[in-house]
């Protein structure tokens, strides 16, 4: 009985870590999505730097940020 009950709460514990999991990916899609529309609607866009001066990307900086956001949404957005 009390293996039995071990599996149970093993199962719980599984499926609400995949629940956070999942949610957590549907954040990571939002964010990214929403980021990318961003920055293809608005390529004049100002970035807040490291110093925290607001600075506008080249546009070789703009379509790295681009691709890169692309590929979060292609891991994130399942």
């Amino acid at each position: 009985e009390i293996s039995l009950g071990l599996v149970g709460s093993e199962m719980c514990i599984r499926d609400r870590q995949e629940a956070e999991r999942e949610a957590q990916l549907a954040t990571n899609c939002q964010v990214a999505t929403d980021n990318l529309r961003g920055y293809q609607n608005n390529p004049g866009r100002r970035v807040i730097d490291e110093e925290g001066n607001a600075t506008r990307p080249s546009e070789e900086e703009r379509q790295q940020k681009i691709q890169d956001l692309q590929d979060k949404i292609d891991l994130y957005c399942q």
